[in-house]
């Protein structure tokens, strides 16, 4: 399995979405949490702080199709590596 990540830079948010919602140019695209109001949110927020990034963008290409218990693995393993387990996943 193959994970890729992605640091947005504030400001970003929008890119991201028409990015990601690109049929055009993803194989396959599946958004597991959330929606894209909190990643704009999110950006705003950022931005307001003055923070240099808002967005961490990640792409999973597994090998084999996962389960869905396999994925919920998956994205706390990810969340522990980068301490997102108690909020918002969009």
């Amino acid at each position: 399995m193959i994970i890729k990540q992605t640091r947005i830079k504030a400001g970003g948010a929008g890119n991201v979405i028409a990015h990601v919602n690109r049929t055009d140019h993803n194989e396959i695209c599946e958004r597991l949490f959330g929606d894209e109001d909190i990643l704009d949110c999110d950006d705003q927020v950022a931005s307001d702080l003055g923070r240099k990034y808002s967005i961490r963008h990640f792409s999973v290409s597994p090998d084999q199709e996962l389960t869905d218990d396999q994925v919920k693995t998956m994205v706390k393993m990810i969340g522990k590596e980068f301490d997102f387990t108690d909020r918002e996943v969009a």
